[in-house]
């Protein structure tokens, strides 16, 4: 049968590199989020920085995806 398309180790680590960058981005708002009242300011914009992290790390995963299906 067809066989499998190996991924070189490299070939995806730019979007892993961006998931991780990401990915400590809403962590440490989120650890920000702790030390400032609920309901302040930051705490809201902390909240958007958190979220927007959360879904630009979907969206590279998303890609990464599209960009495998695509690939002969």
């Amino acid at each position: 049968g067809p066989r499998a398309k190996r991924e070189h180790p490299f070939e995806s680590a730019p979007e892993h590199e961006l998931a991780n960058f990401l990915t400590a981005i809403a962590l440490t708002a989120e650890q920000a989020q702790k030390s400032i009242a609920v309901g302040s300011t930051l705490h809201e914009d902390l909240e958007q920085i958190r979220i927007a992290s959360e879904k630009a790390v979907a969206l590279s995963e998303e890609i990464k995806r599209a960009r495998r299906a695509e690939s002969p």
